[in-house]
Order: C-alpha cells, then sequence, then structure tokens
C-alpha cells in the first residue's frame, strides 16, 4: 500500500519569504521553521506579469505562456475583451507526463488546471465550473469532508470586500479541507505524486495585508503542513507559490496615461459619472443596511450576484471585461491596455511608447512579447507587457482622472514577481537556492526519473542528489 507518494506538491498561492521566514525565524511557524533548516529553498521567480493566469500553469507545464496560449485572466480577440479559463491553455501538465510512465496522480484545486481523466484523480479549482471532478464518484466524497470549492461565506466577504476579514475559524476549515481530502486521496488512490494548492490566502493578503488575521491563517497552514511532514516521511515535499506579495503602495491606470499620450479613447456616457458614485461598495452598503444582504445570497447564486455587482464599477472604478469593453473606442484606438499589458492595432508606436513608460517612476521594466515569450501562441500575446515597480498596482479603468495615485480601493496587498520554492524529503540536503517557475516541473519529473522535450525550465538538482 503506498502510503508515501514520491513527491507531494503543497502549492501556497501568493506565499512570499517576506512574511514567512521572520515568522519561522520568531516561532511563529514551527514547521516552516524545521523546514528552512532541514531543506533547499530560495526565492522563485514568477511570470511576466506575475499572475496566477498563468503562473500556475506554467509551474505545471514547466512551459512559458507563448506554449500554453494564456497570458493573463482575460484576453484582446478582435474589438471584444474575452475572459480565459482552464480550458484554454494548451500545455501539458506533468501529471500527464507521469500518467505516460505508469505514475498514479491526484491533483486537488490547482486554479489554471482543467479537470480531466486521469490516472488517479482530480478536483477542479477556483476557476473551474463547481463540482467538477473525476472520477464523479468523488463529489459525495467532498461533501462528507466538508469540502467546497470555494464556499460560499468566504465568497460574500472578499466579493463585497468586507472591512472585517472572515472568521478564523472557517479560514481553518477550508485549510483544513485541502488537506483532509488528499489524506483521503492517498489512502484511496495509493498515488505516486500529489499536488493541492491553497488559494484562500491569495485573497486575504490582497484585503487584509499587515494585519494579523495573515498570521493566524498562516498557522493554520503551518499546522496542517506539520502534520503531512510527520505522516509522510518517506515523501519529497515541494512548497511552491505562483508569485510573491508586498505591500500595497501606488497604483498606475494605464488607460489614462495613453489616453493622455493620444493612443488610446473611450467613449464614457454621462451616465457613468452618476454610475462612479453609485459603485460596488455603495450598492454593498445599502444592501447591509437594509439587511437584504442574507436574502440575496438566498434566493440567488453568488455567480449571479458577482455579475450583476460587477455591472457596476468598483471604488477604485474598475468594472466587468464587458463594461470595459464597451467603452473603448475600437476605431480610434491604438493602443488597448488590459491587465498589466497593452495591445496594439498599430506596432509604429510600440517603441516610443516603451520610452515614455519606462520615464515612469512605477515602471520598473517594459517587455515586447517577443522578448519574453516563446512559442506557437506568441502571436496572440500582448505587444507590451509593463513590469511595474514593487507595490505598484495597474488598473486598465478610463473611469479616473489620474495616471498615478497612491493606494486606492480596498485592497492592502499585491504580487510581485518573487515568490517561495523549498524542497524537503530523505534525499534533500540544506542548501540556498533560486529558480524560475518552469524550473519546478522539469526537477519533480527528474525525481521520477523521467522528462519532457517541451519544458522550458532546467532541472534543479544533479542526476547524483536525485539518485
Amino acid at each position: 500500500m503506498c502510503l508515501n507518494p514520491k513527491v507531494i506538491v503543497i502549492g501556497l498561492d501568493g506565499a512570499t519569504w517576506d512574511l514567512l521566514k521572520p515568522w519561522a525565524e520568531k516561532g511563529f511557524l514551527p514547521t516552516f521553521k524545521k523546514l528552512l533548516s532541514s531543506g533547499t529553498w530560495g526565492e522563485l521567480e514568477s511570470t511576466v506579469p506575475a499572475i496566477t493566469f498563468p503562473a500556475w500553469e506554467c509551474l505545471f507545464t514547466g512551459q512559458n505562456p507563448g506554449k500554453l496560449g494564456v497570458f493573463d485572466f482575460t484576453r484582446v480577440e478582435g474589438n471584444k475583451i474575452e475572459v480565459n479559463t482552464p480550458n484554454d491553455f494548451k500545455g501539458i501538465p506533468l501529471w500527464n507526463v507521469l500518467n505516460a510512465h505508469g505514475y498514479r496522480a491526484c491533483v486537488i484545486n490547482v486554479p489554471t488546471s482543467k479537470v480531466e481523466e486521469i490516472y488517479g484523480a482530480m478536483v477542479g479549482g477556483p476557476f473551474c465550473d463547481e463540482g467538477e471532478v473525476f472520477p464523479p464518484e468523488l463529489t459525495p466524497v467532498l461533501k462528507k469532508l466538508g469540502y467546497e470549492q470555494y464556499p460560499t461565506e468566504l465568497t460574500k466577504v472578499f466579493m463585497t470586500h468586507s472591512n472585517s476579514p472572515p472568521p478564523l475559524e472557517l479560514i481553518r476549515k477550508t485549510i483544513s479541507s485541502r488537506f483532509k481530502l488528499a489524506r483521503y486521496l492517498i489512502e484511496k488512490e495509493e498515488p505516486d505524486f500529489l499536488a493541492l494548492v491553497i488559494f484562500v490566502i491569495d485573497n486575504l493578503q490582497h484585503f487584509y495585508w499587515g494585519e494579523p488575521i495573515l498570521l493566524e491563517a498562516w498557522k493554520a497552514i503551518d499546522a496542517e503542513i506539520g502534520k503531512f511532514v510527520s505522516e509522510f516521511k518517506g515523501s519529497t515535499f515541494v512548497l511552491v507559490s505562483d508569485h510573491g506579495f508586498t505591500e500595497y503602495r501606488k497604483t498606475f491606470y494605464t488607460s489614462k496615461f495613453l489616453e493622455s499620450e493620444g493612443l488610446a479613447s473611450y467613449r464614457v456616457p454621462p451616465s457613468f459619472k452618476i454610475l462612479k458614485r453609485v459603485n460596488q461598495s455603495a450598492l454593498i452598503n445599502f444592501a447591509r443596511k437594509t439587511k437584504i444582504e442574507k436574502l440575496l445570497f438566498r434566493f440567488f447564486s453568488k455567480e449571479l450576484i458577482q455579475k450583476v455587482l460587477f455591472s457596476f464599477p468598483s471604488e477604485e472604478g474598475r468594472i466587468g471585461v464587458k463594461g470595459l469593453e464597451k467603452l473603448i473606442d475600437w476605431e480610434k484606438s491604438k493602443c488597448i491596455p488590459l491587465g498589466d499589458s497593452i495591445y496594439l492595432t498599430d506596432e509604429s508606436v510600440k517603441e516610443k511608447l516603451r520610452e515614455k513608460l519606462m520615464k515612469l517612476e512605477v515602471v520598473k521594466n517594459v517587455y515586447f512579447r517577443e522578448e519574453v515569450y516563446r512559442g506557437e501562441w506568441v502571436e496572440h500575446a500582448p505587444n507590451i507587457i509593463i513590469e511595474p515597480r514593487e507595490g505598484v498596482r495597474i488598473l486598465d479603468t478610463p473611469l479616473t482622472s489620474s495616471i498615478i495615485s497612491e493606494r486606492v480601493g480596498k485592497w492592502k496587498g499585491v504580487h510581485k514577481t518573487q515568490g517561495i520554492v523549498l524542497f524537503h524529503g530523505p534525499e534533500i540536503k540544506p542548501s540556498r537556492m533560486n529558480a524560475k517557475i518552469y524550473d519546478v516541473a522539469p526537477t519533480i519529473l527528474s525525481f521520477f526519473g523521467a522528462k519532457s522535450s517541451s519544458m522550458d525550465g532546467r532541472i534543479l538538482f544533479t542526476e547524483e542528489q536525485n539518485a
């Protein structure tokens, strides 16, 4: 009976050594303290831009976005803005490679991965449709274990941008349910490889950076990892994040910058001046004051509530993609800003545009797509990708009068490029190591004596270390 998978990957969305290392040294996170002293660890350089879509898929495929066909949560197609889903990724995740070599795999809650029939089991992540699992017989098991894809109560807190964090017990329950399911699958499926991702910590760090709830959440994660390390002593553990995190300090509105340069044009009707006052926060406050918030969540799905809410501007002026799509004057715009990137309808402007962007205090670097991506899907990528300075958030909304401002809205934390990586196991010696996100998958395959020629990363350990 295989009660020690050869490799266990624990993904920690948005984990950063800036928090974990000091807390471990102070004794708040005893498991991390132990692993830092006994394992190989360092910073993990994320994708450009450093964002969940496509970072997790890059990590588990070892492929850059140019091979995956997804570069961000959204994309421009003609005169439309479309939302990417796990089904849009074109890559081959490492569990498919392991399956081809006869190894069994279990995958839990990976945000970017579609659920498919594999030699093992899969449970969909937060961006899959509710209840996507393989095999289907897992559905009643999830209910019995108290596992929710994304608990409704957590959704309510994050969707409504509450000033008060979710109840600590709910956070602990959500984290614990992921590990309970992993433990069940190890006993039931006897996998050679297991991967699970804790996604809720990303949301907590966005909204409650610098608040006590973060340490309590990380204590819960630390305790669960500690139990796993004790239970599965024969396994090699890989702790990774898709990107890091830091304090949110400044905002850069690419839409207003491009508009000021005559490169983007928007048609904002007078009604939006009223809507800016009747924004998401105003609607949420009204629902709370009139006591109808609970009724709404009782009678309507969270997806429908979110769709209606996102049709109004947020406190910082953000609107849903279809709302933004209608505001863009597609005929007059030479540039379409979207997320941290810019799509060009006139490539003759790109050199001068890069020069001007690089002069801004909020910009660290500006890349052309061919400089950071490789593969058959590069031509579908945004033409320009902006790497902001640490602590800067990029927004693409035209519903503002500023180009650069201080922190706006409810967010308190933003992504940074440097995430975490840590290897721990019977054959892993204490050392330091810095790596790129593309290096994780080929390194894991090397532990099984397997490899894939389609991967872009390098193997982080020598053959002697893998023996």
